[in-house]
């Protein structure tokens, strides 16, 4: 490359290396154009919702540290406070000046501090006549207290905090400017628990809970954020990671959706790919979460340093992970700190398991809850918008290097993904997200029609299309169909995905093939090239009576004008269909014997 100085009027040359080797052993073209893509759209953010960065520290070893933690700017002038991070719970908090039990000192390489209302010229206190104060923005454990808008917060461990709500400035970084933004956190007056301890001492928690009181959401509806955070927490001995008040773009980044209630589903947990059962049977009677086809109720929680089973799926996980162990590469199990624990046959080390069975009586013992140990080594999106989270493994090939800087925001990991004991754990956090698709054939006009709906993983409507094709044969119409209903869910970021049809004939031709003379062969061959992308799509045959809704769909296609058209919103009439979908109700099928 050659550099003209007008300075000094000479030419200046500069060496130029390839970044990406083209031998074998370099990077394929498609992970460098996902890279590029990926970067594409992390430049084009920062001139909408420019993404903020919080370096993260420590590890999830519980005999390291067990927690992660940032830093975040309070106040006027801005003061530094180390605060973990939580995705399971809602509030930013603070330890306050005069605060009984807050730590003086802690285990961690950090200096602890404490926020004083009164030297910070842009704080202001938040009364009990504040409309703030009495609304579902600070939520039910908001009360009064001399005078002042207090609350008491209280967490799985039976640790508890209490104080009251502060308005002032946070301070943090995007990719194009410094900003500030007045928010709503806590200012703790007392300690209780194992937040009262010195060890693994904080200032404080930093709440990503979806509700209004968080920071995320706060930011999110001035418009100063995104409402999406993401983070990768590393699972080497040096831990460390990033969050993102933003997206981490990655290609093999794949969603589950929300339930109404901020669980998520999950589908399976695997040993050494093997599925152990998660049904109603392995579940206590008294549990309020559901086991179906569907999944078990599972909540991501960064708070967390270890993952809880259910009594029932935790005595079969157990036995999953004794029958993949060698008889001859251990000496016994023993209990350690209520931890399972394997005796290697040396004599001299043993390694303990990471999953827990959950302690909980009553309400909770059918929830799932899945820990950093779960989430190292691990992208997680946390999409509150589109009510959905999706995660990948560090260890994909486009994840090389230096690359990784670029696509995951600075983390990083050089460890395999398998525990010491080389037994390797995989969870299957849903099911994949179902697109029902039809064709119509009216035989008085020759005209054919396609329609299609998509729901996702909990049977909730995502959207719907018509397709009016025009002049055609019934093959052709349903082969149409699951062309469209794959091109749009390929569009729309969903990357695991079934497409039911009721058109067996069309699904064999798309499995075998056909001759490029077949007057669907073009159709064939632009199906079976997008179900090969990279993504997990599945093709299944389904009864008419399961496909009333798709139907429905393409019979209205005739009545629309010729061309796809695309909705966000359940047309009436198929409402009632969808409703009976959800709920399960039954359409009788006439078999003749």
């Amino acid at each position: 490359m050659l550099i003209w100085s007008a300075a000094a009027a000479i030419p200046v040359s500069l060496t130029l290396e390839r970044a990406f080797p083209t031998s074998n052993n370099g990077m394929k073209l498609r992970g460098l154009r996902a890279l590029d893509n990926a970067r594409h759209r992390r430049l084009l953010n920062q001139f909408s919702n420019p993404d903020a960065d919080f370096p993260l520290a420590g590890t999830y070893d519980p005999y390291v540290i067990g927690l992660y933690y940032t830093k975040v700017r309070l106040g006027s002038p801005p003061r530094d406070f180390h605060v973990q991070i939580d995705t399971g719970s809602d509030a930013l908090w603070v330890s306050c000046v005069s605060c009984s039990g807050c730590p003086k000192k802690t285990t961690l390489n950090v200096n602890l501090t404490s926020f004083d209302p009164e030297t910070s010229s842009s704080s202001s206190m938040v009364s009990c006549s504040e409309e703030i104060c009495d609304s579902d923005y600070v939520s039910s454990e908001a009360v009064c207290s001399n005078k002042r808008c207090s609350y008491t917060f209280e967490y799985a461990d039976n640790s508890a905090c209490t104080g009251y709500y502060v308005m002032d400035l946070i301070h943090f970084a995007t990719a194009i400017s410094n900003t500030s933004s007045h928010v709503l956190f806590g200012c703790s007056t007392e300690l209780r628990g194992s937040l009262a301890k010195n060890e693994r001492g904080v200032d404080g928690i930093f709440g990503f809970g979806p509700r209004g009181l968080s920071v995320i959401s706060q930011l999110s509806s001035k418009g100063l954020a995104p409402s999406v955070f993401s983070h990768c927490l590393k699972g080497d001995q040096q831990g460390g990671g990033k969050l993102v008040l933003g997206e981490i773009l990655h290609p093999n980044i794949v969603y589950t959706p929300l339930l109404p209630s901020q669980y998520l589903q999950l589908k399976s947990i695997q040993v050494n790919g093997k599925n152990i059962p998660i049904t109603l049977s392995t579940l206590s009677p008294s549990s309020i979460f559901e086991a179906s086809h569907k999944g078990v109720a599972t909540v991501v929680d960064s708070g967390t340093t270890m993952a809880y089973l259910p009594e029932g799926v935790y005595e079969h996980f157990v036995q999953a992970i004794a029958d993949e162990i060698p008889a001859d590469s251990v000496l016994g199990a023993y209990v350690a700190d209520e931890s399972l624990c394997f005796l290697t046959s040396d004599g001299k080390e043993g390694w303990c398991m990471g999953f827990q069975k959950l302690q909980v009586q009553g309400a909770g013992e059918g929830l799932i809850l899945l820990g950093d140990i779960a989430l190292k080594d691990r992208i997680v999106v946390y999409d509150l918008a589109g009510q959905r989270i999706g995660w990948t493994d560090y260890d994909s090939e486009i994840s090389e290097g230096d690359v990784k800087d670029e696509v995951m925001g600075g983390c990083r990991s050089d460890e395999a993904a398998e525990g010491a004991s080389g037994i390797t754990i995989g969870i299957e956090l849903s099911a994949r997200s179902p697109c029902n698709v039809d064709g119509s054939y009216f035989d008085s006009t020759k005209a054919a029609a396609v329609g299609g709906v998509a729901r996702d993983a909990s049977g909730n409507f995502l959207f719907s299309f018509c397709h009016r094709v025009g002049l055609c044969d019934i093959r052709w119409a349903e082969l149409r169909g699951v062309l469209d209903g794959l091109d749009l869910l390929w569009s729309k970021g969903f990357r695991r995905v079934v497409i039911e049809s009721d058109s067996e004939v069309a699904l064999d031709l798309i499995k075998n093939g056909v001759d490029q003379s077949h007057h669907v062969s073009g159709l064939v061959h632009q199906i079976r090239s997008l179900i090969n992308q990279n993504w997990d799509a599945e093709l299944v045959h389904v009864f008419r009576e399961a496909n009333h809704a798709a139907d429905f769909m393409a019979k209205l296609s005739h009545s629309l004008p010729n061309g796809l058209h695309v909705f966000e919103r359940p047309q009436a009439g198929l409402g009632k269909i969808l409703a009976n979908d959800l709920y399960g109700y039954l359409i009788s099928r006439l078999c003749v014997c």
